[in-house]
């Protein structure tokens, strides 16, 4: 009897061990698509709450050229031709909660890691939670060797999306 429970408590932790060590080491299609924050002050990217307001980093504020400025009916046109990629560099909550369709999520904390994901031969546009973090977004940009021709920051953000009348897409994509 004693032998049964100790091998089946063997056989749930090795399960256990197994599926973590998958999405680790595999990043499960969640993880991939979603970029899920971390857990919060004990974030060992640099301690700061993934929900503070300045999406945990500390980059200088550019100028953006207004070429550079999209507005949401602009960009609606954009999406509808199929000539441009979107990404949505807000918190986890904050994009979950509601974002241009299509748009993925690219925390303004994880650009310079995963700019390979971001397209360099045609338009992307990007949005984020606050006129400061797009300008630190857009220096960032520049700063890693994007063509300034190729980038287009959302005017007003989800907040002008909405107004404008456009829906948005919710997501509820599990964390890992």
């Amino acid at each position: 009897m004693a032998q049964q429970s100790i091998g089946k408590i063997l056989l749930i932790a090795l399960l256990a061990i197994t599926l973590a060590s998958t999405c680790v080491l595999t990043s499960c299609a969640a993880c991939t698509s979603c970029s899920p924050p971390p857990d919060g002050p004990d974030d060992p990217i640099n301690g700061e709450d993934p929900n503070s307001g300045n999406n945990g980093i500390d980059l200088p504020v550019v100028e953006i050229p207004a070429v550079n400025m999209i507005s949401p009916v602009a960009l609606k046109e954009l999406m509808q031709n199929q000539s441009c990629r979107v990404f949505d560099t807000r918190t986890y909550p904050e994009y979950s909660s509601g974002s241009v369709p299509g748009a993925l999520n690219l925390p303004l904390r994880f650009v310079e890691r995963r700019q390979a994901e971001i397209p360099r031969n045609r338009m992307v546009v990007f949005l984020a939670s606050d006129a400061r973090e797009l300008s630190q977004l857009y220096g960032l940009l520049i700063e890693l060797g994007f063509d300034p021709a190729n980038i287009r920051m959302l005017e007003g953000g989800i907040a002008a999306w909405k107004a404008a009348g456009f829906e948005v897409e919710e997501h509820d994509i599990p964390w890992c």
